[in-house]
């Protein structure tokens, strides 16, 4: 009896009241979803912690036999060999730095090992740079045979990390690739340690950051099993701590070899930027950016960004009652939606450097690779080129900021051997 008076209450509602309440009742299925979907998340994302932490303990964190027998004296000459290796060496930044940055001019470093996967980086670094190489942090015979150096430094796989690529973080296989990093510092213990990553690491997957923090901090000393590092993170932008016209902002980690004594670290603080126009080969303006020549942009998104970024000029010199071509916007022209700048360069990545995507629409002329990598504050002369400029550009856009690096080197180095 109760379920046909039930039947008829329902069939005796208007439909839309019907309607209405079963999609009520479907808003309030969903809520249990949506909650099971955020600790799912938060599942995996232990899980995939774990798998890490997990992976530098099968890899190893025992010291090599030769450095157990004592802690190592700090030299304080400026005449020292402090050697220097990289992984996931790309352009060979820190390697150009050692030889060309007024901020390492004070040290004696010399290039021993790097190891790097990709063909035409390889390419480029063996016609470039005369030491030992290796081709994949997980091969065994970089664990096994690469030789201890003095300065470890690594950009570690971004893409994993990255707001622009799929945010898979240490579920996508390259986001692990870090922990033989770990291994490698743990059996060779270099004083200094600079790892390099996109913001994402700090605003999207902080876990994954302190995760590695926490690693490196529990590397001990072979000769007393004290706590071998200090470690330290901060993420710095380009355009303020390069002194570069390219909004880049990058987590640098800086690991500093205790040896008995607390470390500290000075981070680099903000310096004057150079001009965009300091940068480019060719400095010559349009008379007016009605000359700018559209019929080069054959590609319609770069046409329809191209247009836009014209417009955008064109509504701010009216308000400031300015000439328009007065302002040297830089333009990534390979964007669904536009992504410009007035006086410096959008971030350079993997993706757009290879496609060389980034116009300057007072000069009516597309940037070059070496205009790219000027933008980075790398050697644009000077260099083997031996790889496309399209392959330049993609390690451009994958590299540390050349002036960063060499600034948060230089403050690692004065941490650790304190002298300038």
């Amino acid at each position: 009896m109760v379920s046909r008076h039930a039947g008829r209450q329902a069939r005796g509602r208007p439909a839309a009241a019907v309607k209405k309440a079963s999609t009520k009742k479907a808003v309030v299925a969903k809520k249990p979803a949506a909650r099971t979907s955020k600790s799912s998340s938060r599942s995996r994302q232990t899980c995939a912690i774990a798998s890490l932490t997990r992976l530098v303990s099968e890899l190893g964190t025992e010291a090599r036999p030769e450095l157990a027998s004592s802690l190592p004296r700090v030299a304080h000459s400026p005449r020292t060999n402090i050697s220097m290796g990289s992984c996931f060496a790309g352009f060979g930044t820190d390697h150009w730095m050692a030889k060309t940055s007024e901020y390492l001019s004070d040290w004696w470093l010399s290039s021993k090992f790097w190891v790097e996967k990709e063909p035409a980086a390889r390419r480029f670094l063996q016609g470039n740079l005369d030491c030992l190489s290796f081709n994949d942090v997980t091969a065994t015979e970089f664990l096994r045979d690469a030789p201890r150096v003095d300065v470890l430094s690594g950009g570690f796989p971004c893409q994993t990390f990255s707001v622009a690529g799929l945010n898979q973080a240490l579920g996508d296989p390259r986001g692990l690739l870090v922990a033989y990093v770990i291994s490698y510092c743990a059996k060779n213990l270099p004083n200094i340690i600079v790892l390099e990553n996109v913001k994402g690491l700090l605003t999207t997957h902080a876990a994954v950051m302190l995760e590695v923090l926490e690693l490196l901090r529990r590397i001990v000393e072979p000769s007393d099993g004290s706590r071998a590092y200090d470690t330290f993170w901060k993420l710095l932008d380009t355009l303020e701590v390069g002194g570069l016209p390219q909004h880049r902002e990058r987590v640098y980690i800086v690991a500093v070899r205790r040896c008995g004594r607390d470390r500290t670290l000075r981070w680099p603080g903000s310096i004057p930027r150079c001009s965009v126009e300091s940068l480019l080969g060719s400095r010559k303006k349009l008379a007016s950016l009605a000359d700018f020549p559209l019929d080069d942009v054959t590609q319609k998104t770069a046409r329809k960004n191209i247009l836009e970024a014209m417009k955008n000029v064109m509504v701010k010199a009216e308000a400031q009652r300015r000439p328009p071509i007065s302002y040297t916007p830089i333009v990534d022209v390979a964007g669904t939606s536009l992504n410009m700048h007035f006086d410096h360069c959008p971030t350079i990545t993997r993706s757009r450097g290879n496609k060389l995507a980034f116009w300057s629409l007072s000069h009516g002329r597309q940037l070059s690779a070496a205009e790219l990598l000027r933008f980075q504050g790398l050697p644009s002369s000077g260099l083997n080129w031996c790889i496309s400029d399209n392959q330049m550009g993609a390690l451009c856009g994958n590299a540390f900021t050349g002036t960063v690096y060499a600034r948060v080197l230089a403050a690692a180095l004065q941490s650790f051997y304190g002298y300038s």
